[in-house]
């Protein structure tokens, strides 16, 4: 009997057993020697249905699954292959000592009764229990990220220790298959979306920006990964090299890897393998020198820190659009044709392409009116060129764009505008302020006083801007970077960290989120666009009213411990003059 029952156990038919509702059980027709006998018998070889139905999940497993974690099933499918081969084996001891009467489990009697066998099996009828709850809830997921949440779930709503060491062990061995598919992630362009979105983040086609992550990555993890893929990708076409020798490097981290992964662990990876893609790829291709260019051009032209270049644009929209009209009638037309004339002229005026080398050709000037660019922001906030609402932007290339998101360019064309409104409603005033000499000479005299307090408070405005925040600001993060250069220690994420920093300190510090000041400055915009000097007099004015609002919305910084309180104080008291 006790033969029979190891070989059932063992996945083999008997004649002496029957199966019932999914159920193994000893066939009625045999007649136990005592009460008893029959259920104990019936437990014991119950291990045998649970082997059954796990075996016929191996065997049935679908290759073509299309489901986002096939790859964590086949995982499943080698853990339980696994765990069946020991418990064969374990089978297969077990039959040994009982055939040469081993004392080390026959012990002094010279018979094997069922109990001792039932006390042998009691971990594996725990362990196959186990495997099975394992196996009904990871087959129900459908992506990576309810894979692994599932398995947490189930380790840490679990009080036994054996099933969440099964639990962690199963966990171990899937993380070490998605080290695996990393790799692979990493240098392969599958096309295929909705694996990568599940394979990093979960069930969302916006993969970059889900909130669903898998438990342990981060967001910035992600979008590291994600940096990594695409360098991997074009290094692929161009160096070969590099490519092989970083590949080699990518499999040695996988394989030294601590397992359970952590988002700290999986961090310091992403981070050595950016590193890696930075020396070997990224500043071969965009050299210190380069991003340093790029750093200066950002605060001189998109920062409209250099004086010069939006009255230069100005002057040269004028003269072209002057030049094209002659020829040509439709408006629209004129426009698509003499925005990158009118940038271009401005760059070989001024000589930028000598200041900032081939960085200026990121530069794209379009109309705010450009519904196709994707990059035109708010219809709220304007600068208005010779007529026309302008905006500069930011188109950076592979692999400058890894400087800086989307986010920070669209925030560089906000600022450009921010910043260019401020510029040319001063230069207005002060325009406004020469002709008046004019007429005042002809004995034409005009109140002025609420154009000279707009002046004031926009002009010191301005100079808060470049002398306490984008000046200081920009010049530091230019010694940071040169530091990190000095030392060796140049990174890609440490460039682009450092310039997320400086960016969102001045953002802050601009008042950039602030909608009440802004709706108010664009107010104090609109009256002065409506004046003519020798209609000053006539204009329903109500600058001071805006100008006075406008100083109120800044004064409520004074106590906002998220504004650097020195330099907010030091505005606040000037204005208060």
């Amino acid at each position: 009997m006790l033969h029979e029952i190891i070989l059932l156990l063992a996945g083999n038919t008997s004649g002496l057993f029957i199966e019932k509702n999914g159920q193994i059980l000893l066939h009625p027709s045999v007649q136990p020697l005592h009460p008893g006998e029959r259920e104990l018998i019936n437990d014991i070889v119950s291990l045998a249905s649970k082997r059954k139905r796990i075996e016929r999940y191996i065997e049935i497993f679908d290759e073509d699954l299309i489901q986002q974690n096939q790859f964590l099933l086949k995982a499943l499918r080698l853990l339980l292959s696994k765990k069946l081969f020991l418990y064969d084996e374990s089978l297969a001891n077990l039959e040994r000592m009982i055939i040469s009467s081993d004392p080390y489990f026959v012990g002094s009697g010279k018979f094997v009764s069922l109990a001792q066998l039932e006390a042998h099996l009691a971990d594996w009828k725990e362990t196959l229990s186990s495997l099975l709850v394992l196996q009904g809830n990871i087959s129900q997921c459908l992506s990576v990220a309810s894979t692994f949440q599932k398995l947490h779930n189930m380790y840490m709503g679990s009080t036994h220790l054996n099933f969440k060491k099964l639990v962690l062990e199963c966990e171990c061995a899937f993380q070490k298959t998605w080290l695996d598919e990393l790799v692979q992630y990493l240098v392969n362009d599958s096309g295929d979306d909705s694996f990568k979105c599940s394979f990093l983040c979960g069930d969302t086609k916006d993969f970059v920006s889900c909130s669903n992550n898998v438990p342990f990555l981060t967001q910035d993890i992600v979008n590291c990964l994600v940096s990594i893929r695409t360098c991997m990708l074009n290094a692929k076409k161009c160096f070969t090299d590099a490519f092989c020798e970083i590949l080699r490097c990518f499999y040695r981290l996988v394989y030294e890897m601590p397992l359970p992964l952590t988002k700290s662990s999986v961090t310091k990876l992403a981070d050595e393998m950016f590193t890696l893609v930075s020396e070997k790829i990224i500043f071969q291709l965009a050299s210190f020198h380069q991003i340093f260019d790029l750093v200066k051009m950002l605060e001189m032209v998109m920062l409209l820190e250099n004086v010069e270049f939006l009255p230069t644009l100005s002057e040269m929209f004028r003269d072209v659009r002057g030049e094209y009209c002659s020829s040509n009638d439709v408006q629209g037309v004129v426009i698509d044709d003499i925005l990158p004339v009118v940038l271009r002229k401005t760059i070989s005026l001024l000589d930028l392409a000598t200041e900032y080398g081939e960085c200026v050709s990121f530069l794209k000037l379009v109309s705010i009116f450009d519904e196709e660019d994707e990059m035109i922001r708010s219809e709220n906030r304007k600068i208005d060129v010779e007529g026309l609402n302008m905006q500069l932007l930011l188109c950076l290339k592979w692999p400058f764009n890894l400087f800086m998101d989307k986010n920070a360019l669209n925030v560089y064309s906000d600022l450009w505008i921010l910043l260019g409104s401020l510029h040319l409603s001063i230069t207005k005033i002060k325009s406004l302020f020469y002709e008046r000499k004019e007429y005042t000479a002809k004995g034409i005299s005009q109140p002025w006083t609420q154009l000279w307090v707009t002046l004031w408070f926009l002009s010191s405005l301005q100079y808060y801007a470049y002398e306490c925040v984008i000046k200081p600001s920009y010049c530091k993060l230019r010694e940071s970077l040169t530091e990190l250069y000095r030392t060796q220690k140049l990174r890609m994420q440490d460039c682009s960290q450092l310039h997320a920093l400086t960016l969102t300190y001045a953002k802050k510090m601009l008042f950039f989120y602030d909608d009440d000041l802004h709706i108010s400055l664009n107010s104090i915009y609109h009256e002065l666009s409506l004046f003519r000097s020798q209609e000053v007099s006539k204009v329903d004015c109500q600058l001071a009213a805006h100008v006075s609002h406008s100083i109120e919305c800044i004064r409520q910084k004074e106590n906002d411990p998220s504004y650097d309180r020195e330099i907010i104080n030091a505005l606040i008291v000037q204005l208060n003059l």
